[in-house]
């Protein structure tokens, strides 16, 4: 049997300028400076829809912060042939949420 093939997938930033406006004002640049080393800083959990049509999104794969760390790579099986639209979704700590299409 053959295996599926893996999409690698790794998150490597937050956007910063939507951070900051959801902390005091004296702690921007602390808070810009931690997401910048460590993305996973602020990151509480993301998920992955592999075929996401537009208005529903149903995750194939959910990543969580499990003691102090939310990991930021991951490989998810991918059926051969079949189209892809990936969409991420990720959730701050603060409890904000973005969704990101990512061209494959």
């Amino acid at each position: 049997k053959r295996r599926k093939p893996l999409l690698h997938i790794t998150i490597t930033s937050l956007l910063e300028r939507e951070v900051s406006q959801r902390v005091s004002h004296q702690d921007v640049d602390h808070v810009k400076r931690l997401v910048t080393e460590d993305p996973s800083t602020l990151l509480y959990s993301w998920c992955v829809d592999l075929s996401y049509d537009g208005e529903i999104f149903a995750p194939t794969a959910f990543f969580t912060r499990k003691g102090g760390h939310v990991p930021l790579e991951a490989e998810i099986p991918v059926e051969p042939g079949k189209p892809l639209r990936v969409v991420i979704k990720a959730t701050d700590l603060t409890g904000q949420t973005a969704f990101r299409e990512v061209p494959v």
